[in-house]
């Protein structure tokens, strides 16, 4: 065999090599992938099926017209300007947890999931403060009027957990 039939051979067999361990690494890639998307599915489903202190259901999307239907929660999301919602004391918001460490299944109108409850982040006034007051950097913001009254609105901060 010459030299460069075997140099040629050499380049051929590193090519291969190559790509067979692109090909084992990908595959270790998809696999380690595969685990983590069902270790995230499992803790999931745990956090699913533990209790929850409050069931909230929001049954549409709106701002004061629909919040004072009292039919309860409303997804006020895009008048806050973040994801939040809003209902008044006396139609269910006496009944939220507000208190840090509840663990609350909140769903409809675009919203669906596990929250735990950070507590009251703000207490805000309708005549002082306005949606731009509502403190950020929570998964999921819930507005009422503590004792009806909208110049004591708390606002509690919920994080998702599932």
């Amino acid at each position: 065999m010459s030299s460069a039939t075997q140099t040629a051979a050499k380049k051929v067999h590193q090519i291969q090599a190559a790509e067979a361990a692109k090909k084992a690494a990908a595959a270790r890639a998809a696999a380690a992938a595969k685990a983590a998307a069902a270790a995230k599915a499992a803790a999931l489903a745990a956090v699913r099926n533990q209790p929850v202190n409050h069931d909230e259901s929001v049954w549409t999307y709106g701002f004061q017209n629909e919040i004072d239907a009292c039919r309860g929660s409303v997804n006020v999301t895009a008048n806050y300007g973040l994801k939040a919602i809003a209902e008044h004391w006396s139609c269910g918001g006496r009944d939220f947890p507000t208190w840090g460490g509840a663990r609350v299944r909140i769903h409809g109108a675009g919203i669906d999931g596990i929250y735990q409850v950070q507590g009251v982040i703000a207490h805000l006034s309708q005549t002082r403060n306005t949606t731009a007051d509502v403190p950020r950097g929570y998964d999921l913001v819930y507005q009422t009027c503590l004792n009806g009254s909208s110049e004591n609105m708390i606002i509690v901060g919920l994080t998702q957990i599932g």
